[in-house]
């Protein structure tokens, strides 16, 4: 059990040599396992994201930047790359699941302050769709542009 507590970078932050294991090719990846400078992907991005949404001039502004979001939070939950995300398609094209579709809705309502069904996530609307309308129904864009385009 000690050992599983200190692999990889725990290691080398410890001042410990790594022990002769790592150089089975089975075993190989443990050490590079915690590693990774997680400083930033421990960081909430939750406040970028509200600070674009609330700088955001236009309504296709602020929708830009929640599809951006959202399709990293499908490709995470997915276990996809991103660059394989079209926002021209739907999520329930990559494999949304119901299960997904609710961590998607949660994340949505947390981080966007916006409510939508989890069948709008998984509805056959593209994720520029998807984006749009939860931009739209966010407590975080601002009224005004929310008049302009409305009118």
């Amino acid at each position: 059990m000690l050992v599983l507590q200190l692999i990889g970078g725990l290691l080398k932050q410890n001042g410990h040599d790594a022990p002769y294991w790592f150089g089975d090719g089975r075993l190989a990846p443990l050490g590079v396992f915690d590693t990774q400078d997680f400083a930033v992907s421990l960081q909430d991005s939750s406040e970028e994201l509200q600070a674009a949404l609330a700088a955001a001039k236009t309504l296709q502004e602020a929708s830009n930047v929640v599809c951006t979001d959202l399709m990293r939070k499908l490709a995470k939950a997915m276990m996809i790359e991103l660059e394989d995300l079209d926002s021209g398609k739907s999520a329930n094209s990559y494999g949304v699941d119901s299960l997904v579709a609710v961590e998607v809705r949660s994340w949505v309502f947390k981080e966007v302050k916006s409510d939508v069904s989890v069948f709008d996530i998984l509805s056959n609307a593209p994720l520029t769709s998807l984006a749009a309308k939860i931009t739209w129904k966010s407590s975080l864009t601002t009224v005004a542009f929310k008049a302009e385009e409305g009118s």
